[in-house]
């Protein structure tokens, strides 16, 4: 039986990292996007093939992703919470996220899996689910980049 060959963005970070520690587990093929620079201690523990590249620069993604992949898991984003980092933040929350998908729909990815958070709803003053407002658009920049993401990209309508 054929392996499963996943693509996968934010492979060094907790979430990230435990998502490649289960595909691998599972017995994918795991090809994670690293940057230049990243730091690779804990990743290179699992059996997966590094692919240099950035979510902000679609040119590295064209080189990075093969074609074909059975999914592609985008779980890399700037969580920074320092108002300094808002046009990094953007760059890579949104404009990474129109790259992601703009590039797995061109290497005919057969899944595209998104992983957002919570912070598109803001801060709700009551319980919450998928359906609730998008309170997170009109908040402090990492709410509202993830939540502007989200639309700008069609991953979800507001």
């Amino acid at each position: 039986m054929p392996k499963n060959t996943a693509f996968v963005t934010g492979g060094t970070g907790f979430i990230g990292l435990n998502l490649v520690e289960h595909l691998t587990q599972l017995g994918w093929d795991v090809i994670a996007l690293q940057r230049p620079k990243s730091r690779l201690t804990y990743l290179q523990k699992y059996p997966v093939r590094l692919v240099e590249g950035a979510i902000e620069d679609k040119a590295s993604l064209d080189r990075a992703m093969p074609e074909d992949v059975d999914a592609v898991f985008h779980v890399a984003g700037d969580v920074s919470l320092w108002s300094g980092h808002k046009q990094r933040q953007w760059r890579t929350n949104v404009e990474g996220t129109r790259n992601m998908v703009a590039t797995a729909l061109a290497k005919r990815s057969r899944k595209f899996v998104h992983t957002s958070s919570t912070a598109v709803y803001g801060i709700p003053a009551e319980p919450f689910d998928e359906t609730s407002p998008k309170l997170g658009k009109d908040s402090f920049n990492y709410q509202h980049s993830k939540a502007v993401e989200e639309v700008a990209n069609g991953i979800v309508r507001d």
